[in-house]
């Protein structure tokens, strides 16, 4: 699940970042985390992980209600085999948005 992380100041919007570190999934790196922010309590957010031909691999937050902070999703390598991924951020019925990361 997401775990908040302490920011100085509130979100301004509520939206994803690029996942860190990216490529992961070396020894050195075997997790990634997708941070993101959101701007207004009672949020319901949805990420969900996909192949380069748009098959769902996971779905690590579904339909969950947050409040309003930063907050971030590890992903773990084993889950994953080598190649290029997506990431779906859906904030309530805004259109989500897409950010491609990597698996070694």
């Amino acid at each position: 699940g997401a775990i908040p992380i302490a920011v100085g100041e509130a979100p301004k919007g509520t939206f994803v970042l690029q996942n860190a570190p990216n490529p992961f999934g070396d020894a050195s790196r075997p997790t990634t985390h997708i941070p993101f922010d959101v701007a207004h309590d009672g949020t319901v957010i949805t990420i969900r992980l996909l192949t380069a031909t748009g098959a769902e691999v996971a779905r690590p937050v579904d339909h969950v209600l947050f409040a309003r902070g930063r907050y971030e999703v590890a992903l773990d390598r084993s889950m994953l085999s080598a190649g290029s991924y997506f990431y779906e951020f859906r904030a309530d019925d805004a259109v989500p948005e897409i950010r491609k990361m990597s698996v070694r």
